[in-house]
């Protein structure tokens, strides 16, 4: 039998990455091969934090040998196996390939399945702010600004500076702060978002971003086969329906559609 928890787990992410190495000829438009590579990307932090929980996990690849980040994937996996949804911006595209990628080369298998929210595909989807960059969305909307930084922070980091780490996981800690806000913001405008009610144990209407019971009615949906019950969610502010169709039998019957 299935057990349906009675909170979904929702985890925001986001991870930092060493730059590649290579010798070049030039500064712009190299085509690097292989054998140019002096050394690969690898994981250099993440930090991760429970939305709507205060404490904040991370790790970091400070103390390990060279470019080793076993410990560091290690560490990730098993947040990332309780997880039912991670959010991150640009996760489809940059963290979770990459964190995947890192999985595999030190012969970690994948953590349980969970649904993927990305806050950059959703301001692309749903707006049309200047820039979708983590930074301007939080400046835009108010919520602050991502930590000022430049490559030193990474050399730094390379090169084994004490230094640079303690300021390369604070720079990783505000990042996951402002998702987590910039995300909240966002929420009640994600058409695609994961349905968190099916993690709660149904016994009353849940809202499907949130999870929350808090729902009121508010007019119906109108789609070209049926109607709907809408409702508003007072936590979040987002809207949903019920599956089950207010017309009677009599009435779907009566129902025509065009045609061509």
């Amino acid at each position: 039998m299935t057990t349906i928890s009675s909170k979904p787990k929702v985890l925001l992410l986001d991870i930092e990455t060493a730059p590649l190495q290579a010798y070049v000829w030039g500064m712009w438009k190299n085509d690097i091969y292989s054998d140019q590579l002096i050394s690969d990307w690898y994981c250099l932090c993440w930090v991760a934090k429970w939305l709507g929980k205060p404490k904040i996990y991370w790790s970091s690849s400070q103390h390990l040998y060279g470019e080793d980040d076993k410990w560091t994937m290690e560490t990730l996996w098993s947040l990332l196996d309780e997880a039912d949804v991670v959010i991150a911006h640009n996760g489809k595209r940059f963290d979770i390939p990459k964190i995947n990628t890192r999985f595999l080369v030190n012969g970690i298998g994948p953590p349980s399945p969970y649904k993927q929210i990305d806050t950059l595909t959703a301001a692309r989807g749903a707006f049309g702010f200047s820039s979708n960059r983590l930074d301007f969305l939080a400046q835009a909307l108010g919520l602050g600004a991502k930590l000022k930084t430049s490559f030193d922070l990474w050399s730094g980091c390379l090169a084994g500076e004490a230094q640079s780490w303690k300021k390369m996981v604070r720079y990783n800690k505000h990042d996951v702060k402002l998702l987590e806000e910039v995300y909240l913001k966002m929420r009640p405008w994600i058409k695609s978002h994961p349905n968190l009610g099916i993690h709660t144990p149904l016994v009353t209407p849940t809202c499907p971003r949130c999870g929350s019971r808090e729902l009121v009615k508010n007019g119906t949906v109108r789609t070209n086969a049926s109607v709907f019950q809408q409702y508003v969610c007072k936590e979040c502010g987002g809207y949903s329906r019920d599956r089950v169709s207010t017309l009677t039998k009599e009435q779907r019957a009566n129902l025509r559609q065009a045609v061509a």
